[in-house]
């Protein structure tokens, strides 16, 4: 068993991730003196919309503190996207939102072996937000919370190792990634 902490470093891609999305309505431009609010207000809804994800990419630190518990922090960044169409002649708009997560988390890990590792975890954290609407193209942001549930993590591999991670919040419902073990002593199987 190792009698050091052991420092980890990873970057991850997660799919499906949440956002808080604090006190604005995310695809609607709020500017009713805009012409196209009220051709817009009450025909069309978020679902119709199509907001899409293009996914949670995540830098995770980890320090292990003791055989079952780790600490680290991750930071996240989310990109959401919609594109607008009326028709071919009156107008095509586009929406971005780019979310910069900052999350300290703990871990407890169920299984500890040098090139297996099972684990569960949670993250709190803040969230920035940066959105530039359909037909306002200033970016706005705001600041709100963010978290991750990890109910499910995997990770194979001595220095170099693969990690998969199921769970709700800011960095996605799967994750799968690649990282490295920095500063490891030599440990030896339970």
């Amino acid at each position: 068993m190792a009698t050091a902490p052991r420092h980890s470093l990873s970057l991850t891609y997660g799919v499906a991730p949440l956002i808080n999305e604090g006190d604005y309505i995310p695809w609607c431009d709020l500017d009713r003196s805009n012409p196209a609010y009220e051709l817009l207000h009450g025909k069309y809804t978020e679902d119709c919309f199509g907001r899409r994800s293009g996914g949670s990419l995540a830098l995770v630190y980890t320090c292990r503190l003791s055989y079952r518990w780790e600490v680290g922090v991750s930071l996240a960044y989310i990109r959401y996207f919609d594109k607008l169409k009326m028709n071919e002649i009156t107008f095509s708009r586009s929406l971005s939102e780019h979310q910069l997560c900052v999350m300290p988390l703990v871990r407890i890990l169920w299984t500890n072996r040098p090139s297996l590792r099972l684990y569960s975890g949670m993250e709190f954290g803040m969230q920035a937000a940066f959105r530039r609407g359909f037909f306002d193209r200033k970016y706005d942001s705001a600041v709100h919370f963010a978290c991750q549930l990890t109910l499910f993590g995997f990770q194979f591999g001595r220095r170099v190792f693969l990690s998969t991670e199921i769970g709700l919040g800011a960095r996605g419902a799967v994750a799968v990634g690649i990282g490295c073990k920095i500063g490891a002593k030599k440990e030896k199987e339970l």
